[in-house]
């Protein structure tokens, strides 16, 4: 078996041993990403933005998802400004 067989050989045995789903479904998944959000597949994406179009409406869920995002934004930018403060040099006296 050559290097490279040997390689993709063992690459593939250990998609298999950490993937908790059938081994035949990530058989062709060398060289394509996995597009799976925090190991979340299509239904359960699904039923996720069901609900909450059931519990919030239709209008008033792109307004909850604008403010969450504003949120992380500012969220970032303090924590991201914390450390920029830190970095700088004392003042001079």
């Amino acid at each position: 078996m050559s290097q490279t067989n040997h390689l993709m050989h063992l690459y593939m045995q250990s998609r298999v041993m950490m993937s908790a789903v059938d081994p035949h479904t990530i058989s062709g998944a060398v060289g394509r990403k996995d597009c799976h959000m925090l190991g979340l597949h299509w239904p359960e994406l699904l039923i996720i933005v069901s609900l909450g179009v059931l519990l919030f409406g239709s209008k008033k869920l792109p307004e909850l998802s604008r403010s969450i995002g504003k949120g992380i934004v500012e969220f970032k930018k303090s924590v991201s400004g914390a450390s920029s403060d830190e970095k700088l040099p004392p003042p001079k006296e």
